[in-house]
């Protein structure tokens, strides 16, 4: 199931990444940008590690007794998971950069909305609160 999701997701990142270029009309490099390119790289090799990691360990390449290399399958599974960390910090940034964006393109006469500290807050417990579950 955490494979299935994981590519669902890896799948969604590339499409909404390539339309948001799509629709962006001339190319605009800003923080958002910037960590949005950073975090469709990251989530890439989320998604390629996860995908190497599985393979090793349904076909049991590392798990023979005569081989010394177990420990290549258990550095990419934790490269896998530190990699997946470092895509939720970048989406956070990523997500943070593009509401206070829009909020200075479309709601630049309103001060009263502020659209990323809610964002910051349910983000930071959210991901707090799954952490600890899991």
């Amino acid at each position: 199931m955490h494979s299935l999701v994981g590519t669902f997701i890896t799948i969604a990142t590339i499409v909404e990444s390539v339309k948001a270029f799509i629709a962006v009309p001339g190319w605009n490099f800003g923080p958002h940008t910037g960590f949005g390119i950073a975090l469709l790289a990251v989530a890439l090799a989320v998604w390629f590690s996860g995908v190497v990691g599985a393979l090793l360990g349904k076909f049991k390449v590392f798990y023979k007794p005569w081989q010394h290399h177990k420990e290549v399958h258990t550095k990419i599974l934790k490269f896998h998971s530190l990699a997946g960390k470092v895509n939720l910090a970048l989406a956070y940034v990523t997500t943070s950069s593009g509401l206070i964006l829009y909020q200075k393109r479309f709601y630049a006469d309103d001060p009263d909305i502020s659209l990323a500290l809610p964002n910051m807050v349910f983000f930071t417990v959210f991901t707090i609160l799954i952490e600890v579950i899991y």
